[in-house]
């Protein structure tokens, strides 16, 4: 599992996120995390479609399976973890 988060560099919603999804991959082991900041990867949030940041990407074998276009909770991310880890 990959999870994508779509930040930008003077964001405060995006700076919480950060904090979010970094406790996130404390707690979930194996988990991948990859940061884009979508001013200095444009290209990687034109694909993926970004409009506004931040954004949370989930991705199983490099298909999305989640999105989010917020900041969710530590609990809500990891019950969208735990809703689509195979077992």
């Amino acid at each position: 599992m990959l999870l994508q988060l779509f930040t930008q560099p003077f964001c405060a919603p995006c700076v919480r996120a950060r904090h979010v999804v970094d406790r996130v991959s404390q707690l979930v082991p194996g988990l991948q995390v990859e940061h884009i900041d979508v001013v200095a990867r444009w290209e990687l949030g034109q694909a993926a479609q970004v409009l506004s940041t931040p954004v949370i990407r989930l991705l199983d074998g490099g298909e999305p399976v989640f999105r989010a276009e917020s900041v969710p909770t530590v609990d809500q991310l990891l019950a969208v973890l735990a809703a689509h880890t195979r077992t």
